[in-house]
């Protein structure tokens, strides 16, 4: 049975950046209960008390609830954890139905570890960690798209995002989300319900997707919508992260931002994604900051310790040719285990100024086991697995200025692969002609301008030619089966006299 209490319109500050701060001592728990506090402008309102996996229906229409009036609701804060014991227990379902305006923060926290005060409003920041306020949560909806997009999520659970079939997180905007546990991560840390975030009202509230955190796997679909009819079209996503347990179980769902970009994606374990060249497990419109698998505190350059692989058809990009712009940027992706699928981007390359090249594109220590098509540009950056599998060609459909090749690096040594068939130049029609390979600047951290392994397929490349870079581009190889360059005006052909793989 659920319980109604009101409590005074008192000790609530409202912040120039619209969050509200809660003076109210709290109110004695029960066992196996949640406290859902209700508040408006003037402060909080109402508290509702519901048993734990109780389904939490919330209407939110104006003058609903006593205690409340006739303004609207602008917070709705759920804490599930016991004030005296810390044991934390589980939410059921939430649902919201009803209009507010401006915009409506739910907040999911419990007590802060140090100084045991409840929290009571969102971080500034939403790289910032909060204390859980629940175990295991079943999720939330929000009726009503005005309402839904408006909504704007902060929550922390210590077990799991779960439910059952139909039991999500949809909203406006998912500030942060955060499921983790310590100990044995398959005892929690884990996202099983898809995310839905619309994103209409990120205009002044920064990017619809902040930070969302699990410990061990993200299993569920994580989704930016789009509402054409609002002209919304930078629905983003700041962070995703399996982290920081090692060998966590990793990222199984799609990762789906069509109309927006991906700061980065980083995974403690394997990204596992079912996925085809019809449905991609990573979609992306715009730019994609990082894909990344190893170990948490990976910092530097170069490959990771933990091999963990790739397993999805990466899409940044539509294949379409834009124009005037470079919208759609793969940044960089590094595992050191192997690249199981396509990969689809149409520039790689650093962001802002082309320098330090070195630090850029898809670095795979294992074997690269699908095509790498790149639309337009290699700019300053790598193309770089062990070795290269059967038909995983590498396609540039413009200009190659930085590095191709099937290599790995053995203390000081480095031991070469094979590759596939090399296209530069060629357009993806093959009809629409690129410039090809270009120099570059070794002496300015760029990467070397080269094509290179024990053995090579084939090599098509449109021309090569230096444009005022002091160091001309080069294609070595222990042997090439098929070589064909249309134009020469600066380059070299040579052999490659290194171990072998």
């Amino acid at each position: 049975m659920t319980r109604h209490t009101s409590v005074p319109l008192a000790g609530y500050l409202c912040a120039a950046i619209g969050f509200f701060l809660s003076a109210t001592a709290p109110v004695a728990f029960a066992d196996n209960e949640v406290k859902v506090y209700l508040s408006t402008a003037n402060g909080q309102c109402r508290t509702l008390e519901y048993d734990a996996n109780e389904a939490i229906d919330i209407d939110i229409t104006p003058g609903t609830h006593a205690g409340c009036g006739s303004d609207n609701i602008t917070m709705i804060r759920i804490n599930a954890e016991d004030p005296n014991s810390h044991v934390l227990s589980d939410v059921g379902p939430v649902t919201i139905t009803g209009y507010t305006w401006p915009n409506l923060r739910v907040l999911v926290a419990g007590f802060d570890d140090i100084t045991g005060v409840e929290t009571t409003t969102f971080p500034l920041s939403s790289a910032l960690e909060i204390p859980a306020g629940a175990r295991h949560w079943q999720g939330i909806i929000v009726n009503g798209s005005d309402t839904r997009e408006i909504t704007h999520l902060c929550a922390s659970i210590s077990g799991n995002l779960d439910g059952p079939t139909g039991s999500k997180v949809e909203v406006g905007k998912v500030f942060r989300l955060q499921v983790t546990t310590s100990g044995t991560p398959q005892s929690g840390g884990n996202i099983n319900v898809p995310i839905e975030v619309w994103g209409s009202d990120f205009g002044s509230d920064g990017t619809p997707v902040g930070h969302i955190v699990a410990s061990n796997s993200i299993s569920g679909d994580i989704v930016c919508k789009h509402d054409a009819t609002a002209g919304v079209n930078n629905v983003s996503i700041t962070s995703i992260e399996v982290a920081p347990n090692a060998n966590a179980a990793g990222i199984s769902g799609r990762i789906l931002a069509p109309y927006g970009s991906i700061g980065q994606i980083r995974c403690t374990g394997p990204i596992t994604i079912a996925s085809s060249l019809e449905e991609p497990g990573i979609l992306v419109g715009g730019d994609v900051g990082l894909i990344f698998t190893g170990e948490w505190n990976h910092t530097g350059s170069g490959l990771p310790t933990a091999a963990y692989d790739i397993d999805a058809f990466i899409q940044v990009g539509n294949v379409q040719a834009e124009v005037g712009y470079e919208p759609a940027r793969l940044e960089n992706l590094r595992t050191a285990g192997d690249l199981k699928k396509a990969v689809f981007t149409r520039y790689l390359r650093a962001p802002g100024a082309y320098t330090d090249g070195q630090t850029w594109g898809i670095w795979v220590g294992g074997t690269i086991e699908q095509p790498i098509t790149v639309a337009e540009n290699v700019n300053i950056a790598v193309i770089r697995g062990a070795t290269f599998a059967p038909n995983a060609n590498v396609t540039i459909g413009n200009l190659l200025k930085g590095t191709v090749e099937a290599a790995k690096q053995d203390d000081e040594d480095w031991i070469y692969g094979q590759l596939r068939t090399v296209t530069v130049g060629r357009g993806l029609d093959g009809l629409r002609i690129g410039e090809g390979m270009n120099g570059v600047n070794v002496g300015a951290a760029d990467p070397e301008g080269v094509i290179r392994a024990a053995t090579i397929e084939a090599v098509d490349v449109r021309r090569m030619f230096l444009e005022a870079k002091p160091d001309a581009p080069r294609i070595l190889a222990g042997s090439i089966t098929k070589l064909k360059i249309d134009e020469m005006y600066e380059g070299e052909v040579t052999t490659l006299d290194v171990p072998q793989v």
